[in-house]
């Protein structure tokens, strides 16, 4: 029993320990930094995309939030389609109004 769990482990472990090993520091390209420091121009490629990420899911946050408190409202008061259609339109309007203030600034 013992033999096989060693030949399983190995089998297991061979392919994993090349990939998880740790590399010695000459193979590094500078053995003083551990983190390689993105370009000037990589990093403001990096801001605009996080700020149109963010801008998008603030349009779709604002929407499903209005839509869901307009659902919530008309299974609560009995007034079925109109709050949740109240919601959607609030929430398209919240939404592009964050949308378009977040997505034009200027960093």
């Amino acid at each position: 029993m013992l033999v096989h769990a060693r030949m399983l482990y190995s089998r297991l472990h061979a392919p994993l320990a090349a990939r998880f090993a740790i590399r010695p520091s000459e193979k590094l390209p500078d053995t003083r930094k551990l983190v390689a420091v993105a370009d000037k121009e990589d990093q403001d490629q990096n801001r605009k995309t996080g700020f149109a990420y963010a801008a998008g899911i603030t349009l779709f946050a604002a929407v499903a939030s209005f839509c869901a408190l307009g659902w919530f409202l008309d299974k609560w008061l009995g007034t079925d389609p109109w709050l949740l259609i109240a919601g959607i339109v609030l929430g398209s309007a919240a939404g592009l109004y964050e949308f378009v203030r977040i997505s034009s600034k200027t960093y």
